[in-house]
């Protein structure tokens, strides 16, 4: 969405229960107690504050911090080391433990606190583009979905914008109760408040508009949901400008709210921690979060967005766990203005004439766009999708829906016969697809001409294809089944329940060439992720498991008390086929909160150091670049009890095979490799072809101290 000035550049803009025994148990929101709200990782060395960004800034310049503490003690030490007293502590309503500071982050330090700057995010807006007849809800298929399904009010999606046009004759009855004004602090998110002529006034309505008009009703348009409930929160003012205090706020509200779906149309070009902590938060409650890639595609006008460099993806977008949306034209080829990257997962339609519900001051019941542009307008209708799917399948998890999305995008010739590209993601959504559980492949692509037969020239050294390394997912074009490589040997990853397990994301699935495909299939199948909590679909019994690679062991933890006591959230249960849970040998029973269970994560309080649970030792997790290439998660590290600290102290937590790292100031990119049980090698990615060649992005590269890797070299990968 291509802005005419640079302050308008952002805006882009299963219920569980467990029964220990016969104690019965139902999901509740908001934190455990025993849970930390977001521990530090101790770091080889002190970490330097961070620095306020200088990208350029918008309208408002907020000279302060926003600063998050998990104990009191940490808190006294912020105050201490800053030599601040804590009437300069200003709460913030809604997120526990977060306060602002009337100082920027570069004159405080953090002190084992997480602190941030205090961004300010706006909406993503732009001209608007000629007018064209509308095409957007044929190009996705969504009639044919509506003939499955046209959506239920059980769902509700959280849109997080600028304020709406509660009374639109369009939207009146689809709004969901609670809806909230986090710029005026009220309960009433109308549009028009702060400033009615403000160039992104309109822009939550039409956001709306796009996730969920009411259809089928004689007025104005069609949208991909016909029943969902939008719940509307005003984070950014009329100018399309809010904090990041607002957007993290509105978050946490949301997921409180019992919002499944959260729509962030907005975004910042850096990273913003403490909005990351609320992502954590509502992924910890299996809400899925939608995101607009941003406007910075073009070669000609990105620094007017802010951006650094021609298609550089914003924030909250390009974090992982976020499904990010970039923006297709009417032909199927990427807007120009649309940002992409390794992060994209789909493109959607979001220029020319899409029809919407608007606000103006004068119009404020029954107004409609002529025309809009931008990758805010293609994420509303992704987050309309997300939320349609969960509706139709009532016990589909967020990252279950995110794959159903990802996995049914029609893969668009611009793409190039690949199953990923980073201009288009995983392709163009196709919401019948999408709802009839249909993975979609790559066209076959047009046989190359042949030129007229003349004299003979010298052929080029062949590239020497190589098999992906050991601990590395790849999917071969034409067929489902994912598999991961170990000992130069395939394991079927054999359904979505143990890949979600592991923190796998679809990114990470390589596509097997013909080396790979030489690799034998094991007989058995990849098992779930040790420390996994699960229960069967037709049981209220829930598990902890230890694993090895392909088979698992069932603890059954006694009761509500033990599951509680232990620090543990509903949310970490996963619901799996019965047949599953039965298949697996049973362990011990699980009656005491002395000690957390085996494979979990507990944080050390006093010294900030993070270890992972492995039978009678503690083992530290020595960095965040480890802690992150494990797939482990933040809200499941629990506090950790006196049991767990006096556990022998084992081997550090190394990163895991399959990881690629190189040390910092030197360009030799290295795949670890496992030799034995606790043994590993690093084995050199020979050359920037054999890289390319094996699928593998630059961001997937953990930058770390030369002491991370190990002192041994196994053989090169590639020629």
């Amino acid at each position: 969405m291509g802005l005419p000035k640079i302050k308008k550049l952002f805006l882009v803009a299963t219920s569980l229960s467990l029964l220990g025994a016969t104690i019965g148990l139902q999901a509740q929101h908001g934190p455990s107690s025993a849970e930390p709200t977001m521990p530090q990782i101790n770091l080889p060395a002190e970490p330097s504050s961070l620095e306020a960004n200088n990208y350029p800034r918008l309208k408002h310049a907020i000279k302060e911090s926003v600063v998050r503490f998990d104990s009191d003690e940490v808190k006294q030490n912020f105050l201490n080391t800053n030599n601040l007293s804590a009437s300069e502590l200003i709460p913030v309503n809604y997120l526990p433990n977060t306060y602002t500071v009337v100082k920027t982050p570069d004159k405080l330090k953090a002190a084992g606190a997480l602190l941030s700057e205090q961004k300010t995010y706006a909406a993503l807006l732009t001209p608007n583009d000629p007018i064209y007849p509308q095409w957007y809800t044929d190009k996705i298929s969504a009639p044919t979905a509506w003939d499955i399904s046209t959506g239920s009010n059980s769902i509700i999606v959280a849109d997080i914008d600028t304020g709406f046009a509660l009374n639109h004759e369009d939207l009146v009855g689809r709004w969901a109760s609670g809806g909230r004004d986090f710029i005026n602090n009220d309960g009433d998110p109308s549009a028009g408040t702060t400033n009615p002529n403000g160039e992104g006034v309109s822009h939550g309505t039409e956001t709306a508009g796009l996730i969920g008009a009411a259809t089928n009703n004689g007025k104005g348009v069609a949208a991909i949901n016909w029943g969902v409930r939008i719940l509307p929160l005003q984070a950014l003012d009329d100018d399309g400008e809010g904090t990041t205090t607002a957007v993290a706020t509105a978050v946490r509200y949301a997921v409180n709210q019992g919002a499944k779906v959260i729509n962030l149309s907005l975004g910042v070009t850096s990273p913003d921690p403490i909005l990351k902590a609320e992502l954590d938060y509502a992924q910890s409650f299996d809400v899925l979060i939608v995101a607009a890639a941003g406007n910075c595609g073009s070669p000609s006008s990105y620094y007017l967005n802010g951006c650094s460099s021609p298609g550089q993806m914003v924030y909250p977008a390009n974090y992982p766990q976020v499904l990010a949306v970039g923006a297709t034209d009417s032909n199927d080829v990427r807007a120009s203005f649309s940002s992409y990257g390794s992060n994209l997962d789909v493109v959607a339609p979001g220029t020319g004439s899409i029809r919407t519900t608007a606000w103006s001051f004068g119009n404020q019941t029954s107004a409609y766009t002529n025309s809009l542009s931008g990758t805010s307008f293609s994420t509303p209708i992704v987050a309309g999708l997300a939320a349609l799917y969960r509706s139709y399948s009532p016990g589909a998890s967020a990252s279950s829906t995110a794959s159903a999305i990802t996995n049914s995008a029609d893969k668009l010739n611009s793409m190039g016969g690949q199953i990923f590209a980073s201009e288009y993601g995983y392709g163009r959504i196709n919401a019948a697809n999408t709802l009839r559980g249909i993975a979609t492949s790559p066209p076959s692509p047009a046989p190359v001409p042949t030129s007229p037969e003349t004299s003979p020239s010298p052929l080029p050294a062949p590239f020497i294809v190589v098999a992906h390394p050991d601990g590395t997912l790849v999917r071969s074009v034409s067929e489902p089944q994912v598999y991961l490589i170990i000992d130069s040997t395939r394991y079927h990853v054999p359904d979505i329940y143990t890949f979600s397990s592991h923190g796998y994301s679809w990114s990470e699935v390589k596509t097997a060439n013909d080396k790979d495909r030489e690799l034998p299939i094991s007989p058995a199948r990849l098992a779930f992720k040790s420390g996994s909590l699960v229960r069967g679909d037709s049981s209220s019994a829930v598990y902890s498991l230890r694993c090895s690679a392909t088979s698992c062991t069932k603890d059954h933890i006694a009761s509500l008390a033990v599951f509680v006591g232990l620090g543990l959230s509903f949310n970490e249960v996963q619901v799996v086929p019965q047949a599953s849970v039965d298949a697996m040998a049973s362990g011990s029973i699980i009656t005491s909160t002395n000690l957390h269970l085996q494979d979990q994560l507990v944080l050390d309080k006093a010294t900030g150091k993070v270890y992972l649970i492995d039978n009678s030792s503690k083992r530290w997790v020595p960095s965040l670049e480890i802690f992150a290439a494990n797939h482990f998660s933040w809200p499941r590290v629990k506090t950790a009890t006196a049991g767990d600290l006096v556990l022998t102290d084992g081997a550090n937590i190394p990163f895991p095979e399959g990881a690629l790292v190189r040390a910092h100031n030197d360009p030799a990119v290295y795949a670890i490799n496992q030799t034995s049980p606790g043994s590993y090698e690093k084995r050199h990615i020979a050359s920037g072809i054999t890289f390319s060649e094996l699928g593998y992005k630059p961001d997937e590269v953990f930058v770390v101290s030369a002491s991370y890797l190990p002192s041994t070299s196994g053989s090169a990968i590639g020629y």
